[in-house]
């Protein structure tokens, strides 16, 4: 199997309180080529299009990478500005093979297992607009997050709850 999508959720316990690094991201339309001010209507559209989901990607242009770990970790430095740390092995939460054999995977660390400067301002891949990093409470992360990257942080949630419990 060599096509993959891979990400990494990272998160942090503050005071108990469970934290997930995620990012908003917006896919760039004809709209946003355009010189003109845009309506209402097409603002409040440009609004609604806005996605909140776990760092990660594909290694279609990297088709070198064929463990889905490396995937992930590439992807997680150049979205959020932070490496995993030499020798820590992210975790696997969840993974899927998707119609037509495409492996969707989901990995977990934990921040104090990364280092690097977080990065503090939006940037544009390919074609699609992602905010800044920002760490939100688990238990609203589930509410907000994408319907792609809905069941992997509901995995994780729930395994991290167990843990701060048991």
């Amino acid at each position: 199997m060599s096509s993959h999508f891979a990400g990494i959720l990272a998160t942090e316990v503050v005071d108990g309180i469970p934290y997930a690094l995620l990012f908003n991201v917006r896919t760039l339309s004809s709209l946003d080529l355009q010189e003109r001010i845009p309506s209402l209507e097409e603002l409040l559209q440009i609004v609604q299009e806005i996605l909140t989901k776990i760092p990660g990607g594909s290694n279609k242009d990297h088709r070198e990478e064929i463990d889905p770990v490396e995937t992930a970790k590439r992807e997680f430095f150049e979205e959020t500005g932070l490496r995993v740390k030499e020798g820590i092995i992210p975790q696997e939460v969840w993974s899927e093979i998707s119609t037509g054999y495409f492996l969707q995977a989901f990995y977990h660390v934990s921040l104090r297992d990364c280092e690097g400067e977080l990065r503090k301002k939006g940037i544009r891949d390919g074609n699609q607009v992602l905010s800044a990093p920002i760490r939100v409470r688990m238990d609203d992360a589930v509410h907000l997050i994408c319907r792609t990257h809905f069941v992997p942080l509901v995995e994780l949630s729930n395994a991290l709850s167990k843990s701060l419990v048991g």
